[in-house]
C-alpha cells in the first residue's frame, strides 16, 4: 500500500509554501485530508484494543 497512490499523502506543488528554502529541490509532501481522517480512524481502533 503507498500513501501517495492511496492519496494519504500530497506532493506540494507550490515552493512558496516551503518553510526552508534551502531544501527545495528535494520533493515535499503533506498530509492530505483523507490521511488525517486514516489516522483519527486507525488511533480510535488501537484505543478499542488498550
Amino acid at each position: 500500500m503507498s500513501l501517495l497512490s492511496n492519496q494519504f499523502i500530497q506532493l506540494v506543488t507550490d515552493k512558496n509554501l516551503l518553510l526552508n528554502r534551502e531544501y527545495d529541490d528535494v520533493p515535499h509532501y503533506v498530509i492530505s485530508p483523507k490521511g488525517i481522517e486514516y489516522i483519527k480512524r486507525y488511533d480510535s481502533l488501537s484505543q478499542l484494543f488498550l
